[in-house]
């Protein structure tokens, strides 16, 4: 479950700093508050690629950082561990330099963007207007599938009866 969110030098934000309670979250407001805005930056933070004009206007750099509980999260606790990174809490951190370079962290240990990219199907769903939902996509119903019977050890023991 997401946190709070740190956005500091991205588009036109300077420094923002978002917290969640637990349950459902949604983001509504007028055309230009700034929804789509926090959007990308958590959609940076999970892996997507980034583009130069993210950096805020005579900025070096701009940072996104996501915070997520996974207490009940097997499935997270399990790719944390199988990466040797801290299991307790995730904290993802994209860091994105106005040269077109970024590097992308894991509990402060460097990450590839698909490491996230993987990470994030089992932190968030972020359903917005005219986007299909990830229940339509296939590595979504596995994960479902996956966390209903008992997470991906079961998985990984049912993989190792039939080889």
């Amino acid at each position: 479950m997401l946190r709070k969110l740190e956005i500091s030098h991205f588009i036109i934000v300077d420094d923002l700093n978002v917290e969640f309670d637990a349950g459902l979250t949604v983001l509504t407001g007028e055309t230009g508050a700034g929804k789509s805005i926090l959007l990308e930056a958590l959609s940076l933070a999970t892996g997507k690629r980034a583009d130069t004009n993210y950096v805020k206007k005579n900025a070096q750099k701009a940072t996104i950082t996501a915070v997520f509980d996974i207490d009940n999260n097997p499935v997270a606790k399990q790719l944390l561990q199988e990466n040797a990174l801290d299991e307790e809490i995730c904290i993802l951190r994209r860091v994105l330099e106005k040269d077109g370079k970024s590097k992308a962290f894991c509990n402060d240990k460097l990450v590839t963007l698909s490491f996230l990219k993987k990470m994030s199907l089992s932190l968030l769903d972020i359903h917005s207007q005219h986007q299909n939902q990830s229940l339509l996509k296939a590595e979504s119903q596995r994960k479902y599938i996956d966390e209903s019977a008992g997470g991906l050890a079961l998985v990984d023991e049912l993989l190792n009866v039939y080889k």
